[in-house]
């Protein structure tokens, strides 16, 4: 732990513009996608997904951004929380949207990324 009684993170962005990291292993999960955003000095924590999310996602992705946000977020920096799957369930859609830092996302075949429906 450091003096701040947070534990060290190795910061998964260097250089310039964005950068991000495949696999980002934190206690509370292996994250799929970790992202940095240098403009907007924003986190993109990213659970993929195959085939449709169910809401049961949500608890995963909010382990993620719950221990990224205590243990590695500086106080300049924002965090945000994407679920992106080829379909969203309308549970899953509900459930994301009381969560204000989080995002459902889906890709269709040709990997078209856009905001759930």
């Amino acid at each position: 732990m450091s003096s701040s009684g947070r534990q060290p993170v190795e910061r998964p962005h260097q250089g310039r513009g964005h950068g991000g990291d495949r696999q980002y292993a934190i206690p509370t999960g292996v994250v799929d996608l970790v992202g940095w955003q240098r403009r907007s000095r924003s986190w993109w924590i990213i659970e993929l997904k195959r085939g449709k999310a169910e809401d049961r996602v949500v608890g995963q992705l909010l382990r993620y951004t719950g221990w990224f946000r205590e243990e590695a977020l500086r106080p300049n920096e924002s965090l945000r929380g994407v679920i992106l799957a080829r379909e969203a369930s309308e549970k899953l859609r509900y459930a994301v949207s009381e969560i204000p830092h989080a995002e459902v996302w889906t890709f269709d075949d040709g990997l078209r990324i856009r905001p759930a429906a």
